[in-house]
C-alpha cells in the first residue's frame, strides 16, 4: 500500500522530532506479506510462472550435445519420458540443455527394488537419465544441482572473479581444470574474451580468498569481484523512539562488513537488509544492532528470504516453453516419419512406373538404371526436408527480441513473458512512484489557529505521528472549514495532513506528489493500442479519482514538448476510468484476479514491496527500475529507465516479435510444402527439372539461414513514437 499521508495525522507535540518517512519506503505497511510472499503469493498467485516443485521432487540440468534440429529435442524428451518417475522435462536446442524434474524414489524403487532401502539406492538416478539420453544417440553430462534445491546449510554461492594473463583457450582449460578439482567447488566457467570466471562453490568448504590464491599460484592474476547471490531479510526493531535512534541503527549497518543495502520501513519498526551471507550472518547483524545501541534496541528476524540470482532467472526463463515453440516441436515429432514415408513413396512410385514403362527410357541416363534414377529422387526428398527451420523460428526471434529490449531499457525475463505481453488487455498501474514521481512535498499549509505560519511549521516538525482516530479519541474537533479545505485539496490530487496541538486542531498541510510528465500520453497511448488502463492505490478515493482525472487532461506544457499541433489533441477528458482506491497490499492481487476472471490478459506495473504479490499474480509483471529489489524479482519485465513510455515499448516489442515469429513459421512451412514436391520430381515430366541430392542439401541449409536472417531483422526494431500512436502532427 502506498504511503498515505491522509491517514498520518499529527497530535500534540512532545518536544521530539518526528521521523520523516520516505515515500518509497512507506510501502511496508503490511509487513505480514513478506512472511508469506515466498510461500503464498508466489505459489497461489504466480499463475503462468514456473512454480516450486512438489516436495520430494528433484530437479537436474543435463548438458546435451549432438542436437541439430527440433526433431532431436523431441527425441531427447521422448527418451527421458520413458523413465519411471519423470514429472516434467524440457529441452532447449539453442542452450544444448535439458531440464528434468523427477521423483527419485520412483526411479530408485522400480530400477533397484532389491536395494531401495539402502542409503546409496538412489545414487544412480542421474545416471539413468544420462544413459537414456545417450541411448537415444546424444552425449549427456549431468550438471551440478541448483542451489535452490539445497538446504540452507548446504547452500553454495556463485562468485565472479577477474582473471588476468590468459592468452589462449589452453589457459582457460587449465584454470577450469584446476578449479574444478578443488574441494567445495561445484562448477567453474572461465571466459577468455571478458577475462572473467564464474565459480560455484560451497563457502563452508572453501573461501573465495583461497580460490584467488589457487588461480594466482597457477600463474595468473586474480581478483574477486562479487557474489551473484545475496540474502535478504526483514528485521523487526523494537525501541526506536526518535530520529537519533534511526541515525544510530543506520550508522551500525553502514559499518558492518557484508551489508550491501538496507532500507527503513515507513513505520520505522522494520529494517530490510540485503547482505552477503559469506561475509556476515543474520545473527551477527542482530547482535551488532543490539550491542551498538547499548541494549536499547532489540532486533529480531521477522522474515528471511533469498533473492533469486539473476543468472538463474535467465537460465530458467530460457527453458520455458512457448506455445508456438511447442507447436513446432509437435510438428517436428511427426515430420520425420512423414518425410521418410514420402521418400519411400517417391522411390517406389518412380521405380514401378519405370518398370512398367510409364515414362520413356530417355529419361534415364545410359550409365544408370531405373533403380538409381528412382533412388536419386528419394534421397533428394529426405535431404531437402528441413524441420530445423521450424525449430529455429521461435528461439532465434526471442533471443534477438530480448537483446533489443535491453538496448531500449526493457529487460525481459524470458520468452514466456514476451509471448504473453502481446495479448495484454489490461494494464494495472500503482499510483505512488509509478504514475507519480514518488517525491512527495508539502505544497500547501493553512493555519486555523492564532499563530504564525513559522510557529505552525515548527510545531509540525516536532510533533508525534498519530492518526485521525487518535485525534477523535482525544476530543480534537476538526472544523467544517478545514473539512471543506481538505476536500478541495484531495480534489486537486493532493493528500491532506491534519495537525493538532494541546488538544486543539490548529492547521492542515497539503502533500503533493507530481505526476510523471509522460503519464498522460502513455495512458492515452495504451487506449489507442486497445488496452484498458486501471489504477490501484491505497490512497483515499478523492485523491485517487483526482489523479486518474489528471492523466486524462493534456496541455502542451504539461506533457512532452509537442510545440504545435495541426489537429486538436485527441486525448479523452476522462483519464483512467477504472480506479481502485483504499486497496490494501493483499487486495492488489485480488484486483488482478478479478480482471483475469473476465478472460483478459493482465499486466501490472509497480515499484514497491507491496506491489510484489500483484506483480506475481499478473500474467505480465513490469517493475520500475527504481523500485525495490523484491518487486524487480517478482516481475517479468524490468523498466530500467523508470519511464512509463517503456510500458508501451514492451508491449509493442512483444507484438512485433511474434508477428516476426509467425512470418518465420509461414516461410518454413511454405518452404517444405514447395520444396519437397520439387525434390520428388513433380516438375520433371513437364519441365525436365530435377533436383540432385547435393542441390537439395544446399537448399535445406539456406532455409535455416533464411529463418535466422528473418529473425535478425528484429534488430532494426525502433520503439514506437507517441506522436504516431496518438495521431499527432508536429510542426
Amino acid at each position: 500500500m502506498a504511503w498515505n499521508p491522509r491517514d498520518i495525522q499529527l497530535t500534540s507535540a512532545t518536544g521530539r522530532r518526528a521521523i520523516s518517512a520516505r515515500e518509497d519506503d512507506g510501502n511496508l505497511e503490511d509487513v505480514r506479506l513478506l512472511d508469506s510472499y515466498d510461500e503464498e503469493s508466489v505459489a497461489e498467485e504466480g499463475s503462468g510462472r514456473e512454480e516450486v516443485e512438489e516436495k520430494g521432487m528433484r530437479r537436474i540440468q543435463v548438458r546435451v550435445t549432438g542436437m541439430t534440429c527440433s526433431a532431436c529435442t523431441t527425441s531427447v524428451e521422448g527418451a527421458i519420458s520413458t523413465l519411471p518417475g519423470i514429472a516434467r522435462s524440457s529441452v532447449s536446442l539453442l542452450q544444448n540443455r535439458a531440464l528434468v524434474v523427477f521423483d527419485p524414489s520412483l526411479i530408485k524403487v522400480r530400477s533397484f527394488p532389491l536395494f531401495s532401502a539402502l542409503p546409496f539406492a538412489g545414487c544412480r538416478c542421474d545416471e539413468d537419465i544420462r544413459d537414456a539420453i545417450e541411448d537415444a544417440g546424444f552425449e549427456a553430462v549431468v550438471q551440478p544441482e541448483s542451489n535452490n534445491s539445497q538446504t540452507r546449510s548446504q547452500k553454495t554461492l556463485s562468485g565472479q572473479f577477474r582473471i588476468g594473463g590468459m592468452t589462449c583457450s589452453a589457459c582457460v582449460n587449465s584454470i577450469e581444470g584446476i578449479l574444478s578439482k578443488l574441494p567445495g567447488v561445484k562448477r567453474a566457467v572461465v571466459a577468455l574474451a571478458t577475462s572473467l570466471g564464474e565459480v560455484e562453490y560451497d563457502p563452508s568448504v572453501i573461501r573465495k580468498e583461497e580460490i584467488v590464491n589457487v588461480i594466482e599460484d597457477a600463474g595468473f592474476d586474480a581478483a574477486f569481484l562479487q557474489s551473484s547471490k545475496q540474502d535478504k531479510a526483514l528485521l523487526s526493531v523494537a525501541g526506536l523512539s526518535s530520529e537519533i535512534d534511526v541515525h544510530v541503527i543506520q550508522g551500525i549497518l553502514k559499518d558492518l562488513k557484508g551489508v550491501r543495502q538496507f532500507t527503513m520501513s515507513g513505520s520505522l519498526s522494520e529494517v530490510e537488509v540485503i547482505y552477503d551471507p559469506e561475509a556476515i550472518g543474520l545473527r551477527s547483524i542482530v547482535d551488532s544492532i543490539e550491542q551498538g545501541s547499548n541494549g536499547k534496541l532489540k532486533a529480531s528476524v521477522q522474515s528471511p528470504y533469498t533473492l533469486v540470482a539473476s543468472n538463474h532467472v535467465e537460465e530458467a526463463s530460457k527453458m520455458l516453453r512457448l506455445f508456438l515453440s511447442s507447436l513446432s516441436l509437435s510438428v517436428a515429432s511427426i515430420f520425420v516419419p512423414i518425410v521418410i514415408t514420402m521418400s519411400l513413396l517417391t522411390f517406389f512410385g518412380w521405380f514401378f512406373c519405370g518398370m512398367m514403362g510409364a515414362y520413356p527410357n530417355s529419361w534415364v541416363k545410359e550409365s544408370s538404371n531405373c533403380f538409381v534414377f528412382s533412388l536419386m529422387f528419394s534421397i533428394s526428398v529426405v535431404v531437402i526436408a528441413c524441420p530445423c527451420a521450424l525449430g529455429l523460428a521461435t528461439p532465434t526471434a526471442v533471443m534477438v527480441a530480448t537483446g533489443m529490449g535491453a538496448s531500449h531499457g526493457v529487460l525481459i525475463k524470458g520468452g514466456d513473458a514476451l509471448e504473453k505481453a502481446q495479448n495484454v488487455q489490461y494494464v494495472v498501474f500503482d499510483k505512488t512512484g509509478t504514475l507519480t514521481q514518488g517525491k512527495a512535498a508539502v505544497s500547501t499549509a493553512k493555519v486555523f489557529a492564532e499563530m504564525g505560519l513559522g510557529d505552525f511549521l515548527t510545531l509540525v516538525a516536532s510533533a508525534e505521528v498519530g492518526n485521525r482516530f487518535l485525534l477523535a479519541e482525544n476530543g480534537v474537533i476538526v472544523t467544517k472549514e478545514a473539512e471543506d479545505f481538505l476536500i478541495d485539496l484531495e480534489g486537486n490530487a493532493k493528500t491532506g495532513v491534519l495537525v493538532a496541538y494541546d488538544g486543539t486542531f490548529i492547521g492542515l498541510l497539503g502533500i503533493a506528489d507530481p505526476m510523471k510528465r509522460e503519464a498522460a500520453v502513455v495512458i492515452e497511448g495504451l487506449k489507442k493500442m486497445g488496452i484498458h488502463p486501471v489504477m490501484v492505490t491505497g490512497d483515499n478515493w478523492r485523491t485517487a479519482q483526482a489523479v486518474a482525472k489528471e492523466v486524462g487532461f493534456c496541455s502542451v506544457s504539461h506533457l512532452i514538448d509537442y510545440k504545435n499541433t495541426r489537429n486538436d489533441l485527441p486525448f479523452s477528458q476522462i483519464g483512467i476510468e477504472d480506479v481502485r482506491a483504499e486497496v490494501m497490499p493483499a487486495g492488489k492481487a485480488d484486483v488482478i484476479h478479478s480482471l483475469q476472471k473476465d478472460g483478459g490478459m493482465v499486466a501490472m506495473v509497480g515499484d514497491g514491496i507491496n506491489d510484489s504479490p500483484a506483480l506475481a499474480a499478473a500474467d505480465v509483471g513490469m517493475a520500475i527500475g527504481a523500485g525495490t529489489d523484491i518487486a524487480i524479482e517478482a516481475a517479468d519485465y524490468v523498466l530500467v529507465r523508470n519511464s512509463l513510455e517503456d510500458v508501451i515499448t514492451a508491449i509493442d516489442l512483444s507484438r512485433k516479435t511474434f508477428a516476426r515469429i509467425r512470418w518465420n513459421y509461414f516461410f518454413a512451412t511454405a518452404y517444405n510444402v514447395v520444396a519437397i514436391p520439387i525434390a520428388a520430381g513433380v516438375l520433371f515430366p513437364v519441365m525436365g527439372l530435377r533436383m540432385p541430392p547435393w542441390l537439395a542439401g544446399a537448399c535445406m541449409a539456406l532455409s535455416s539461414v533464411s529463418v535466422v536472417c528473418s529473425s535478425l531483422l528484429l534488430r532494426r526494431y525502433r520503439k514506437p513514437r507517441l506522436t504516431t500512436i496518438l495521431q499527432l502532427t508536429v510542426e
